[in-house]
């Protein structure tokens, strides 16, 4: 009888002690740490829902991002870009931290640049600035208001 209770511990004990290997497993297998691997420049965010809107005689563009591989980096700097049919590009810079995987990113045109681009038509990305390079990496979709 000893040697049949001493048997049943020791499988207790090589189960507890595979416990959290077993939950690491499964973590990484639902995909809950594979967000944080993928670096910010590599990281895809899909853009949706372009609109204008006037607010006190201003034009405010809106678009949704989200996150769909990877997630924000605090303190690395997201622009979004906007590019007028004649070329000139406006842009809207943010900075995110890892919880805001979706929202909405807005900004307004100055009534001079409304001026020089009378055309609501822009073509709109998202870039991510790399590290403190200055360089600018396009993260995302284009979408056209």
């Amino acid at each position: 009888m000893k040697s049949d209770l001493g048997r049943s511990c020791a499988a207790r004990y090589a189960f507890l002690a595979a416990w959290p290997i077993m939950l690491v497993t499964l973590a990484a297998s639902a995909g809950c740490s594979s967000r944080a691997k993928v670096p910010p420049e590599e990281a895809v965010v899909e853009l949706s829902d372009p609109r204008v809107e006037r607010v006190n005689g201003e034009d405010q563009f809106l678009i949704d991002y989200r996150f769909t591989r990877g997630q924000p980096k605090r303190g690395w700097l997201y622009r979004l870009v906007m590019v007028a049919p004649s070329g000139s590009e406006y842009s809207v810079d943010t900075y995110m931290n890892e919880t805001q995987l979706r929202g909405t990113i807005s900004g307004t045109l100055s009534f001079r640049d409304a001026m020089d681009e009378p055309s609501k038509d822009f073509e709109a990305r998202l870039d991510v600035m790399i590290g403190t390079s200055g360089q600018f990496k396009t993260i995302s979709n284009k979408v056209s208001f």
